[in-house]
């Protein structure tokens, strides 16, 4: 699993093994599942790295057991390695779960790494099987 907390004590996670993005509280109190779908290219099945584009403010609020007052500009950014329909690819989904994207489908061979640049506003990752380290502004 690969993990990213937020500024405000919240874990995002590239959940490998059931195949989704999660949240939860760092106290442990609050889990949600942000992003789960496997019927189509926007999908996600194999998610390894993950970081996120706070820009828009706070990621979100507890309350009554579970989570409330999203942000819904703010987004995850993933690396998915890809299976069945779904492409290796860099994937975008809004913190609600909600327009998922597909930002990057080509020029991908092995991408291990991925991170957000809130100042550039553009996503740097590695790909050991091209050698390189690419950047692409959104």
């Amino acid at each position: 699993m690969f993990f990213n907390a937020s500024f405000f004590s919240n874990l995002f996670i590239a959940n490998i093994r059931h195949s989704r993005i999660d949240a939860i509280a760092l106290n442990g109190e609050y889990h949600t599942i942000v992003y789960s779908n496997h019927e189509n290219e926007t999908g996600i099945i194999h998610p390894i790295a993950l970081d996120l584009d706070t820009t828009n403010g706070y990621v979100f609020c507890f309350k009554k057991n579970f989570f409330e007052n999203w942000i819904f500009h703010s987004f995850v950014y993933w690396i998915d390695l890809g299976g069945g329909q779904i492409p290796l690819k860099i994937a975008r989904v809004r913190f609600d779960g909600k327009y998922p994207e597909n930002v990057i489908v080509d020029n991908l061979l092995q991408p291990t790494y991925l991170v957000y640049n809130l100042d550039l506003h553009c996503i740097f990752w590695s790909d050991i099987g091209l050698q390189r380290v690419n950047k692409n502004f959104l």
